[in-house]
């Protein structure tokens, strides 16, 4: 089973991306940098 995310492009603002979570009370909200992407 996989988790599911929505992303937000924060990358001109704040230089990260953010991946919400719609079940937030078992899966928090991530912030990720633009480099730590391996594979979409």
């Amino acid at each position: 089973m996989g988790v599911v995310k929505r992303v937000i492009n924060r990358i001109k603002k704040y230089n990260n991306l953010l991946l919400k979570s719609d079940n937030q009370r078992e899966y928090p909200n991530l912030n990720i940098a633009p480099q730590e992407i391996i594979e979409i």
